[in-house]
């Protein structure tokens, strides 16, 4: 693992943090084990699936990554209320079994957890790169 990335497990906590910042994303002190804590990524772009998934690995996080799709066209990049609903009904109950959720790349996508409290109390990271 090189710089900038970081884990501190120093604690029964676990973190991930960017080196060049203070921010960490701190596991909760239930969890010792980063692979035990299931993260889903959801994003529309090859690069940041592919960058996430070379961190996943480097920390030994257990990542899922979906390519977010509901309507299987660009129509998908247009998170409205219609969408969203549409695509928590066709994915809600599988993504609820995860502990976290990556969005990058599309913004928007973050709304479809947002809208109607439906990841209320789990972490939500949005990547915009």
């Amino acid at each position: 693992l090189t710089e900038p990335y970081g884990l501190n497990n120093a604690t029964s906590d676990m973190a991930i943090r960017n080196c060049n910042s203070d921010s960490e994303i701190e596991f909760p002190a239930h969890i010792k084990d980063g692979r035990r804590y299931r993260i889903l990524h959801l994003s529309f772009h090859q690069g940041c699936k592919h960058d996430l998934a070379f961190v996943a690995d480097a920390l030994g996080l257990n990542i899922t990554t979906e390519h977010f799709s509901v309507y299987g066209s660009n129509d998908d990049y247009n998170v409205g209320p219609e969408l969203s609903a549409a695509a928590w009904a066709m994915h809600g109950e599988r993504w609820q079994h995860f502990d976290a959720v990556v969005v990058s790349d599309t913004a928007p996508i973050a709304r479809v957890l947002m809208e109607g409290n439906r990841w209320a109390g789990k972490r939500l990271v949005v990547w915009v790169c």
